[in-house]
């Protein structure tokens, strides 16, 4: 989570010379950053190959209003395994 975060702050937030800390992979020695990846078969992960479906906990309440009834949707015609609409 921290590197996603890093990764999020240097690409808006950077000042001109570049960002304020590097990730040094030691194992292969490199410089490096976080890349999302599916826990299950190790593809990355982008907008292009993921949706979102409603979880365990989530429900239409307050906060919700938009997001909610769009995920409910989803879930009511199908859409695991479809790509972004």
């Amino acid at each position: 989570m921290l590197l996603a975060l890093m990764n999020w702050g240097d690409r808006w937030y950077a000042e001109p010379a570049g960002p304020p800390a590097r990730i040094h992979h030691l194992d292969c020695g490199h410089d490096t950053h976080a890349v999302p990846a599916c826990a299950h078969c190790g593809e990355p992960l982008t907008v292009h190959n993921t949706t979102q479906l409603p979880g365990p906990g989530g429900g239409v309440g307050q906060g919700t209003r938009v997001i909610g009834p769009l995920i409910a949707a989803r879930e009511s015609h199908g859409a695991a395994g479809s790509g972004p609409e």
